[in-house]
């Protein structure tokens, strides 16, 4: 299913025509370097911000009464209190009638401006927005304090983003997952925070039953072991370290939990399926979780009532104990654990989903022959992908498919590729997928390496303070030659 300040000005908008024209990203300027240079370390990251471009699929702003929605045609971004930090000519002039329209299931752009969006994780009815400078923006429900603004229920605003409060704002946050009503963030050095609803102890740990404020849970209660990924269902989280060990934390619902009940703390997964496996990949569906690992098998355990682990054809029973999953193929470098559907690839590049008409799995070149285009997928409500084939009468490419009744249906709506080397993500709310571009423009990652060659060299000559007194041997091998 990342350093600004709490008032960073953001903004969202989104178009409904067509455009054939998609790269909004702001040109770097050489002459702007000197003035970047002048700045400290965190306001370069500020300064660099570009537009981001997301695409909603099925979304309907009713889903959020409860929390804050994007707003189509808005942008704008409010605090906890529905302060209006700040908003632009197009949000002023919209009509409250404007931000009550759905939309089908066709792709509807949306953009962020000025702030520059790497990755996008989604809850049951909730969205973090991971921004390049380590820092997270959010809409959706908020009736557990799931956003992590600092307050539950309602943000007295029809639309915008809200950035998360506490301590979480002095880290850089590089991952997250939402659950049900729950939310997991990983930071660059692998600190844990968790926030929201806390019902089954998801959040790893029993000292309140939710919080709006992320909350951290110690390396101490993963003994010592570092985290680097994490994934959440409906109601439990789970955690993968960097050894290959798999931490579980909630209500053990449907079996999801492989029978761990956890209470103060996440709980170590010890089972003999995995005595000589290296997982290296944890999903987590609405009551289930899958395991991929390194050598190619995947296993998978709790809530299995549409067939969607493929365990056994027409075997549609929950189950608690750790299996084989997806009728216990070997060689899958990749899954999805979606609602009630999941989808994998394999080492060949085949993707197969779950569960499939008439049967419980398939393979989706059977009703897709074009796999070999497939750019990303996902599972959410049903799986869907996205392709880099050409779209008919437009001189644009790019597409979006999802499997409706057995069969794909082409819902590509507004969305195109920037360009044919864009990397895609997708993530999924229930009825809403969200479509995104990933990684760092590239004048923002040349400005980076310039900015961190600066704190070098000013390290070297005894000018600069980024770098600890207990490292001042560690660029000792660096010369600066003076030009003449």
């Amino acid at each position: 299913m990342g350093q600004n300040q709490k008032h960073t000005v953001t903004s969202l908008s989104s178009k409904r025509t067509a455009s054939t024209n998609n790269n909004s990203s702001t040109p770097f300027k050489p002459s702007n370097l000197h003035s970047i240079m002048n700045l400290d370390l965190s306001q370069r990251f500020t300064s660099l911000d570009s537009d981001s471009i997301f695409y909603l699929v099925s979304y309907n702003p009713a889903l959020f009464s409860d929390g804050i929605n994007p707003g189509i045609g808005i942008s704008r971004i409010v605090d906890a209190d529905g302060k209006v930090l700040q908003e632009d000519d197009v949000s002023k002039k919209s009509s409250s009638r404007q931000n009550e329209r759905s939309f089908d299931k066709n792709a509807v752009k949306l953009v962020l401006h000025s702030k520059t969006i790497v990755k996008v994780c989604s809850g049951r009815l909730h969205t973090h927005l991971l921004t390049h400078d380590g820092k997270i923006l959010s809409f959706g429900s908020n009736n557990h304090g799931q956003l992590g603004c600092g307050k539950f229920g309602s943000i007295p605003t029809s639309y915008g983003v809200v950035p998360a409060v506490g301590d979480i704002e002095n880290t850089f946050v590089v991952d997250a997952a939402g659950g049900g009503y729950h939310s997991i963030f990983l930071t660059l050095d692998h600190r844990v925070f968790t926030v929201g609803n806390n019902g089954g102890c998801q959040l790893g740990t029993n000292e309140f039953s939710q919080r709006a404020i992320p909350y951290e849970v110690v390396k101490s209660k993963f003994d010592h072991r570092t985290v680097i990924a994490c994934s959440a269902g409906d109601s439990h989280s789970c955690f993968l370290t960097l050894c290959g060990h798999v931490y579980f934390a909630g209500s053990n619902s449907n079996g999801c939990c492989v029978g761990l009940k956890s209470l103060d703390r996440p709980l170590l997964l010890v089972n003999d399926l995995l005595r000589n496996e290296m997982p290296t990949l944890i999903t987590c569906g609405y009551d289930n979780t899958v395991i991929v690992c390194q050598s190619g098998k995947v296993f998978g355990v709790g809530c299995n009532s549409c067939g969607q682990l493929a365990v056994k054809e027409q075997e549609h029973e929950n189950f608690s104990d750790l299996r084989p999953v997806f009728f216990g193929k070997d060689d899958v470098t990749w899954a999805s654990a979606g609602y009630f559907c999941s989808a994998i690839q394999t080492t060949s590049g085949d993707y197969y989903y779950a569960p499939a008409s008439h049967k419980d799995m398939a393979c989706l070149g059977s009703i897709f022959p074009k796999q070999h285009s497939i750019m990303s997928m996902h599972a959410g409500d049903y799986v869907l992908w996205v392709t880099n084939e050409m779209q008919e009468n437009h001189e644009r490419c790019g597409k979006i498919y999802g499997i409706t009744s057995g069969a794909p249906t082409d819902i590509t709506g507004e969305f195109c590729l920037t360009d044919t080397s864009t990397s895609v993500g997708i993530s999924a709310q229930r009825d809403l997928f969200i479509i995104y571009f990933t990684g760092v423009p590239t004048h923002v990652m040349i400005a980076r390496h310039f900015g961190h060659l600066s704190q070098i060299v000013c390290h070297v000559i005894g000018k600069g303070r980024y770098y600890s007194e207990d490292n001042n041997n560690l660029f000792s091998d660096i010369t600066i030659v003076h030009a003449k």
